[in-house]
C-alpha cells in the first residue's frame, strides 16, 4: 500500500518526552513540507497531541521515508538521534491504516474511547488536505477512518460512556471537594481545545463560580453567555478575568486547572505565595504539555495538585469501566477496513480489469469465449489455497444468485 508511519505516544514515552514532540501548527506544516519536498514521499499528514505525535506518509521507499521522518524529528525536537529511537513506533501498510482506524476511534488513547480525538484527526488530516499534501490514497483511507470512528461512537457505549482528559480533571475536581457547590474555579486556557472542554463541563455543575482568563479585552464567550441564561435556574455564575490580572484572582479559587500551549508556567510557586492570604485546600489541573503549573506549588501546603501523568492514571480506571464495548467497537472498523482495502485494490487494478472485460468480449466475437472462460476457472484453481478457492466458489454463487 505504500504507507509509512512513525509515531511517539504514551505508549512509549513518558509525558516530559512527549512535550517535546508536541509541534504547533507552523511546525506541521513545516513537517509536511521537509517531508513533501523529498522525491520519495507523495503524500503526507502530522497529527500533533498532548498525547501523540503521529507522522503519516506514502511512498514506495519505506526506509529511506523512516530515515527522512526520523531525522526531521531529531531536528525539530532537539533529542539526540540515538535516544530518539527508544521512543518511536513504526508501522507500515496494513498496520499503519489499521493504526490509524484505532486512533480516530478513541481505541489507542490513554482515555479509553475519547471524544476528543476525532477532532484532532480531522483537523490534522484537513490541515493537510487543503495545503496539497494529501491526495487519492489519504484522502480514500482518512475519511473512511473517520465515517469509521463516527459509527463506533454512534452504536456502542464506548463513546457514551467515553470521558475526555478535560472530563476527567473536571470529575476529579468534584471528587475531591464532594461538591462543586459554591466553588471559585478558574480556568486558564479555556478558547483551546481542552480548556474548551472544560469550561463546558464545568458549566454543567449547578452552584458552581466559573472565572476564564482571557489574554485580550474582549467580551465574554457568547455560547457561553447563552448557555448560562438557560441555567440560571441552577445558581451556575460565570465571568471573564484579564490573565495579566491573574494573580489577583487566585486568593479566592479552588480550584485552578490550567491547559495552554503557552512555552512559560502560568501559575509559578513564588508568585502564587505572594498572591495568597487564605489559608484552605485549593486543587490544581496541569492540563499542559508542556507543563502550565510549576510542580513546586505541590509542596504549599493544603495544594493538592494533578499533572497529566495523574490523569493518564484516572484514565487507566475509567478504561476497565468501558472494556466491554471494545469488542463491538473493533468489529465496527474491521468491516470500515475490508472496505477501504477493497477500494483501493479495485483503484489500483481499474485497468486490469478494463483488460480483462476487453479479453472476454473478444474471445466470444472469435467463438473462443467458452475456452477463455475454462483457463481463468482452470488458473484461479491452480493458483489459489484451498482456503482462498473456497472463498472463491462462495463468491461465485452469489454472483451467480444474484444475476
Amino acid at each position: 500500500m505504500g504507507i509509512q508511519l512513525l509515531c511517539i505516544s504514551h505508549k512509549s514515552a513518558p509525558a516530559g518526552i512527549r512535550s517535546k514532540f508536541a509541534f504547533d501548527e507552523d511546525k506541521q506544516l513545516n513537517i509536511l513540507k521537509l517531508l513533501t519536498d523529498t522525491p520519495e514521499t507523495e503524500e503526507a499528514v502530522v497529527i500533533s497531541t498532548c498525547g501523540r505525535t503521529e507522522i503519516y506518509c506514502s511512498g514506495n521507499e519505506p526506509r529511506k521515508i523512516f530515515s527522512y521522518i526520523q531525522d526531521i524529528l531529531v531536528k525539530m525536537s532537539g533529542i539526540d538521534d540515538s535516544e530518539i529511537s527508544d521512543y518511536i513506533l513504526r508501522f507500515q501498510d496494513k498496520s499503519a491504516m489499521h493504526h490509524l482506524f484505532m486512533v480516530a476511534a478513541g481505541l489507542d488513547s490513554e482515555v479509553l474511547g475519547e471524544d476528543q480525538i476525532l477532532g484532532q484527526v480531522k483537523d490534522a488530516y484537513n490541515t493537510a488536505r487543503e495545503n496539497g499534501y494529501c491526495h487519492s490514497l489519504f484522502n480514500a483511507m482518512f475519511q473512511t477512518a473517520i465515517a469509521a470512528a463516527k459509527r463506533v461512537k454512534t452504536d456502542t457505549m464506548l463513546s457514551k460512556s467515553s470521558v475526555s482528559t478535560a472530563s476527567l480533571a473536571v470529575k476529579q475536581s468534584v471528587n475531591s471537594f464532594g461538591s462543586l457547590k459554591d466553588k471559585n474555579v478558574m480556568i486558564i486556557g479555556a478558547s483551546g481545545s481542552i480548556g474548551n472542554i472544560v469550561l463546558r463541563d464545568m458549566l454543567s455543575i449547578s452552584g458552581v463560580n466559573v472565572y476564564a482568563t482571557v489574554r485580550h479585552t474582549v467580551p465574554a464567550i457568547g455560547v457561553y453567555q447563552s448557555e448560562l441564561i438557560r441555567d440560571k435556574a441552577r445558581n451556575i455564575s460565570y465571568d471573564t478575568i484579564p490573565y495579566h490580572d491573574r494573580y489577583e484572582w487566585v486568593d479566592r479559587m479552588d480550584v485552578i486547572i490550567s491547559a495552554t500551549s503557552s512555552p512559560h508556567y502560568t501559575i509559578t510557586a513564588a508568585r502564587f505565595k505572594d498572591a495568597v492570604h487564605t489559608v484552605k485546600k485549593r486543587v490544581f489541573f496541569d492540563l499542559a504539555v508542556p507543563f502550565d503549573i510549576e510542580q513546586a506549588i505541590s509542596d504549599i501546603e493544603y495544594c493538592e495538585c494533578y499533572s497529566m501523568e495523574d490523569i493518564e492514571r484516572l484514565a487507566r480506571h475509567n478504561n476497565s469501566m468501558k472494556i466491554n464495548s471494545v469488542p463491538e467497537a473493533r468489529e465496527i472498523l474491521s468491516e470500515y477496513e475490508d472496505k477501504f482495502i477493497k477500494d483501493h485494490l479495485y483503484a489500483q487494478n481499474m485497468e486490469l480489469f478494463g483488460k480483462f472485460k476487453e479479453n472476454v468480449s473478444s474471445a466470444y466475437k472469435e467463438g473462443k469465449g467458452d475456452r477463455y472462460v475454462d483457463s481463468f476457472l482452470a488458473t484461479v484453481k491452480k493458483e489459489s489455497s484451498a482456503s482462498e478457492y473456497e472463498t472463491f466458489v462462495k463468491i461465485f454463487h452469489k454472483f451467480s444468485e444474484r444475476i
